[in-house]
């Protein structure tokens, strides 16, 4: 009886940890290139400074954002009271490209995140 109790109470608890963090805010923005043409800063200060920034050959800036988000899947209790587990990390990249613009810079492109990735939240 103390361990299906303890076994039950261990899942309870590994439940709570599985569920996945909340996405990042959903714009269509991003999909559709409404950030085109609106200086980085305005991206920077919905998302945060970006996680890494680079200058190109061709005189552009990459600007790029990272996400990580880990997923827990826990299966039920084993006869012998094991629980059963997997962990999954997904790491997300947002990268939109500017060009100098007088003091900032302008958004001219930029690359679409992986499948499974949210949006970040860019402004409309």
């Amino acid at each position: 009886m103390v361990r299906t109790f303890t076994a039950l109470l261990l899942l309870a608890g590994l439940a709570a940890c599985a569920s996945t963090p909340p996405a990042p805010q959903q714009a269509a923005g991003f999909q559709t290139g409404a950030a085109m043409g609106k200086p980085i800063d305005t991206e920077i200060a919905a998302n945060g400074p970006p996680s890494q920034q680079w200058d190109l050959p061709d005189g552009r800036r990459a600007f790029q954002w990272q996400e990580a988000s880990i997923t827990a899947r826990v299966g039920p209790a084993t006869a012998n009271g094991a629980v059963v587990g997997a962990a999954t990390q997904t790491t997300c990249y947002y990268t939109l490209y500017a060009r100098p613009d007088g003091k900032s810079w302008k958004i001219v492109g930029y690359e679409e995140p992986r499948p499974g990735c949210g949006r970040l939240a860019l402004n409309k």
